[in-house]
């Protein structure tokens, strides 16, 4: 849950094929019930909004590095407006040192939204430029891992940055922590047989308020 008016949920499956890992999920968002005014801000009635994002990707490991891409499909209601649209993702990963990592990424590479069902709209793309980010990635024997990143989106002016810490309390438990454009976010992870169950706070930076979320994976 975003906040009051919004839910968000994804869900996704790996597997195992021609050399790597495959991946396909899916990332819906969705807020009813969305008061609509006019320019003097007299109500004007009530409309519902959906957007989600259909991923697969392929990944795979030689020695110290990995690389992966991502291909999806996009779409979006906006009351009785339709659009649909897609785009790309690529990361690499590389191991510099035992305890340090690096990693590269390039997000909505071609990305676009067009209308297709939006008799208000201008029938016209709407293109997305590119995300990119780097980071990097430091394990310690004590139980502690840190992790560092900046990002720039090349549509908008100044950059972002981010910073984590997490701790192995036990083989099954560890807690973190993290900070991103002066958001505050921190977690729970507990392993439980064959499944990882996860909870995270964060302050939410479109609304100020905060998101509760919860996760669940499995491993067979």
């Amino acid at each position: 849950s975003l906040d009051i008016e919004r839910d968000a949920i994804f869900s996704g499956v790996a597997f195992k094929a021609l050399g790597g890992v495959f991946g396909i999920g899916l990332y819906t968002i969705m807020s009813n019930d969305i008061e609509t005014r006019d320019n003097s801000g007299a109500l004007t009635g009530h409309t519902d909004y959906s957007g989600s994002a259909a991923y697969i990707s392929y990944a795979f490991s030689r020695d110290i590095f990995s690389f992966g891409i991502t291909l999806k499909g996009l779409h979006e209601q906006i009351g009785e407006s339709a659009y649909a649209g897609a785009g790309a993702d690529m990361g690499l990963q590389i191991y510099l040192l035992p305890f340090l990592k690096a990693g590269f990424m390039v997000r909505d590479m071609g990305s676009f939204l067009r209308p297709y069902d939006a008799p208000e709209s201008e029938e016209r793309y709407d293109f997305v430029l590119p995300q990119i980010k780097g980071g990097v990635f430091f394990v310690s024997d004590s139980g502690f891992s840190f992790s560092f990143c900046g990002s720039k989106k090349l549509e908008q002016e100044g950059f972002g940055y981010g910073a984590g810490v997490e701790y192995n309390v036990s083989r099954r438990v560890r807690v973190n922590a993290g900070i991103r454009n002066d958001y505050f976010s921190a977690g729970l992870s507990f392993t439980l047989w064959d499944m990882e169950i996860s909870y995270a706070f964060s302050f939410d930076k479109i609304d100020y308020g905060y998101n509760n979320t919860v996760s669940a994976g499995m491993v067979f």
